[in-house]
């Protein structure tokens, strides 16, 4: 039985980076005249929405439909082997010999070197409770028949990571400011005078980082706790929409750090105590994350940025935030 079969070195790469790999056929004797064998390169971003809507034939009932929109970002076919002369391909009578000899059917490998283009944004995959956003790499192996048909294929997913661009990073120092606290929006409880710092705008995934909190509650409202978020924004647009921007956040990594009870947090903080610096230890995770921006299709830009929220112990009441932009890298990257 025919077999063919794509082998990739290392399907954990970086954009420019050199990749190889071997394809291995095995044909038969009674398979059709093979004409060449082909790979292809493709790389593509896809965003997937569910939309609801409710039609109105016979009795009111909701339905769900899908819309895929989908740009290729780099699609390369490329003929690995032609076999131009019936000689080049190994005839009947060869197989049955070498069969005969190694009890094996003979295979044929041919490899194969590609040096991936420099500027391709990483492997993405995020998901919402309606939509996905994906970009994604492949390379697949064809073998081509004489008629054009395709007689076997086989498929590897790449992993692709961007070409490394790490900045040089610098300290986040958020001094403390004035921020009105509200209640339903308009009436004025106070001020909290507060702030936060951390070492470097340069976030690293699988290491843990430290943001430190000082401040002082002028206001009429207890603070009950800080919430430190690690923030992922999609800015994308859909097809035939050049000008309106869409925007989709995910929370990576997120703390708590409860203040319920400390006299610089309560309400009528008498003589307006400044609270000592407070540290928070947040963890980022090491999957499932895009670690730069870039410009691509449907899919603008990513964006990350640490965001601390105070969170106050009355409802309805406005919970004050303070956000600054940082930069994530992986791991491996930074090292």
């Amino acid at each position: 039985m025919s077999s063919m079969h794509l082998q990739v070195e290392n399907t954990h790469c970086t954009a420019g980076q050199l990749i190889q790999g071997c394809v291995s056929w095995t044909p038969e004797k009674e398979s059709k005249s093979i004409c060449r064998l082909e790979l292809e390169l493709l790389g593509y971003e896809q965003v997937t929405s569910n939309e609801t809507e409710t039609v109105t034939e016979g009795n009111l009932h909701p339905v769900t439909r899908q819309r895929i929109e989908k740009e290729i970002l780099v699609k390369f076919p490329y003929t690995l082997h032609s076999f131009a002369h019936k000689s080049d391909a190994p005839s009947n009578e060869e197989k049955d010999l070498e069969i005969e000899k190694e009890e094996n059917e003979l295979s044929y490998e041919y490899p194969f070197a590609w040096e991936l283009p420099s500027s391709l944004p990483s492997s993405f995959h995020f998901t919402t409770t309606h939509q996905t956003f994906e970009i994604a790499y492949q390379i697949t192996a064809r073998a081509i028949s004489t008629q054009g048909q395709v007689l076997f294929h086989e498929t590897v997913p790449l992993h692709l990571q961007a070409a490394r661009c790490i900045p040089p990073g610098q300290s986040v120092a958020l001094t403390p400011r004035k921020v009105n606290i509200l209640t339903n929006v308009v009436f004025p409880r106070g001020i909290l005078h507060w702030g936060w710092s951390t070492p470097s705008d340069v976030v690293t995934t699988g290491s843990t980082i430290k943001i430190t909190l000082q401040g002082e509650n002028c206001s009429q409202v207890d603070l009950k706790d800080f919430v430190v978020r690690l923030m992922e924004t999609i800015i994308w647009k859909s097809v035939g929409s050049d000008k309106i921007e869409h925007k989709t956040e995910r929370t990576i990594a997120d703390a708590t750090l409860e203040v319920n009870g400390r006299r610089e947090w309560l309400s009528g903080n008498p003589g307006a105590v400044m609270a000592p610096p407070t540290t928070v230890f947040l963890t980022i995770p090491d999957d499932n994350i895009t670690c730069e921006s870039y410009p691509s299709g449907n899919i603008l830009r990513v964006e990350h940025s640490l965001v601390v929220i105070a969170q106050t112990a009355t409802d309805r009441t406005t919970n004050p935030r303070l956000s600054h932009p940082v930069y994530l890298v992986r791991g491996h990257d930074a090292e």
